[in-house]
């Protein structure tokens, strides 16, 4: 059994810590396994199954394979090869707090070990026979949410349906005091595991259901990453849950506002339905109503219900069979609920009370590096656009250009300008445009820059003025141009 929050006597307490070190002696984090691997990002668990071979090829051999090959890629690993990639620790500690079962001749890894960054993340295998109430690894999109957080000061931050621990152990570096909780009383006990084994001392764990830990709470930063999996029956904790449809994913965001400070943000994954007779935009959308928060959706991708049934039946059967048997029963439950397609996106709210709270919608554009900064910079420009509401006002602020990439199209004079880094949005602009945002620098206000376009164009000021400033609003929505009073 892993040693767990009750368990964590001096004795274990100081177990753990020396398979942190054999850890990082052996330089497992997750850039030293990805190279390993040989991929650019972390693989499904049924991927890395083909990888072995790759390990097993490459030279030389080392502490850090001997690792990889049993907490990723689930092998038995040789008694004495595994000896001298567990120290400082001895084997029977190893096993001691949970992480390995042993006989004569080799180990069997009972974890998989997953790094995110240089944090290490325990949890249950992925495996189609594991109980309900395993512990998933860091998905795909626990990553993706991972790569989204928000990383300014929290005082206070609630990480709902912890999962692992992922998103505490992250956001522990940016806030005062973290609380962690889920209804999976399992989950709680990894989370609480990995904490330690991360040196982190400053979350607190609870179980419950939804916000019943902390019903008088509220926060300055809630995240979360939910069962979302909108299917015909829950089979894991992780992935689905009992109300059906999207019906829990709602019911958070329903929710959420009462637990956030003003200003706080909330940050959530999901699948959303699409529903015969209604959009997935405008079904999302209305789960905003009178949140007093104002709400940016970005869109990542939708699946036809066929679609979506065939992938996820086979994500959780390899047996065709078997896999054919749910992709069926998902087709009857999606006939019966009316749901035509699945959503793909995430959601970041942000509590602004007594005020006209919006709503965005913007397709998820090509990424890079950590995205928070940008997804925060993206509501305090509407702050800005709000607050410089009439034209006249607006005219008056001076704007900067942020780092762009600009490909040009010679045929017909127009550029593709992509944002650099973070949400990399792009947009098509004529060569007027493109010159107009590189010429920004922050020192010349807009009502200037406007009679100077007007000037070569030969056009009366007052005849391109509402193009212009429409134009020029939607490229600091896009991030594109930068007002200096950030």
């Amino acid at each position: 059994m892993l040693a767990t929050e009750s368990s964590h006597t001096p004795d274990n307490d100081r177990l753990i810590e020396s398979v942190r070190q054999a850890f990082e002696n052996a330089g497992f984090d997750e850039m030293r396994v990805l190279a390993a691997l040989g991929r650019s990002s972390y693989p499904h668990f049924r991927e890395r199954r083909g990888f072995a071979g790759f390990l097993d090829d490459a030279e030389p051999d080392s502490n850090l394979k001997t690792l990889i090959r049993a907490f990723v890629l689930a092998r038995p690993v040789p008694m004495n090869q595994f000896a001298e990639a567990a120290q400082p620790a001895k084997i029977e500690d190893w096993e001691r707090i949970g992480l390995i079962s042993f006989d004569k001749s080799e180990i069997e890894p009972a974890v998989e070990v997953s790094p995110i960054g240089t944090l290490l993340l325990v949890s249950d295998w992925n495996r189609e026979n594991a109980p309900g109430n395993s512990v998933m690894s860091p998905s795909a999109s626990t990553r993706a949410l991972v790569q989204m957080m928000i990383r300014r000061r929290s005082q206070r931050t609630l990480d709902l349906g912890t999962g692992c621990g992922v998103l505490a152990l992250t956001a522990a570096g940016h806030s005062s005091k973290v609380f962690a909780t889920d209804v999976n009383e399992r989950a709680v006990r990894y989370a609480s595991f990995n904490a330690k084994l991360n040196r982190i001392g400053n979350v607190a764990f609870a179980s419950g259901d939804l916000f019943q830990p902390v019903k008088n709470e509220k926060f300055d930063l809630i995240l979360c990453n939910p069962p979302f999996l909108i299917g015909p029956k829950v089979r894991f904790l992780h992935s689905s849950a009992e109300l059906g449809s999207d019906h829990f994913t709602g019911q958070i965001v329903r929710s959420v506002p009462t637990f956030m400070n003003e200003g706080a943000y909330f940050q959530m994954v999901s699948n959303w339905a699409e529903v015969d007779g209604e959009t997935g935009r405008d079904r999302i959308t209305r789960w905003f109503e009178n949140s007093e928060c104002d709400a940016w959706v970005l869109h990542s991708h939708a699946e036809s219900a066929e679609e979506y049934a065939h992938a996820r039946s086979r994500e959780m059967f390899e047996n065709e069979e078997a896999a054919n048997s749910l992709y069926e029963e998902w087709l009857e439950y999606f006939t019966r609920e009316k749901i035509t397609a699945v959503h793909f996106g995430a959601v970041t709210m942000r509590r602004r009370s007594g005020s006209s709270n919006w709503v965005r919608y913007d397709q998820f554009p090509a990424v890079s590096g950590s995205l928070g900064e940008s997804i925060e910079n993206g509501f305090r420009s509407r702050d800005f656009l709000d607050k410089h509401s009439s034209d006249d006002s607006f005219l008056n602020m001076s704007l900067k250009c942020s780092e762009i990439l600009v490909e040009w199209n010679e045929q017909n004079n127009m550029a593709r300008v992509t944002l650099a880094t973070g949400l990399k949005f792009a947009a098509n602009l004529d060569r007027e445009i493109v010159k107009f945002v590189r010429s920004c620098e922050g020192s010349v206000p807009l009502r200037d820059q406007l009679r100077k376009l007007a000037g070569r164009s030969g056009q009366p000021t007052s005849q391109i003025a509402p193009t212009f400033t429409a134009v020029v609003r939607r490229l600091i929505e896009l991030g594109f141009l930068v007002p200096m009073e950030f």
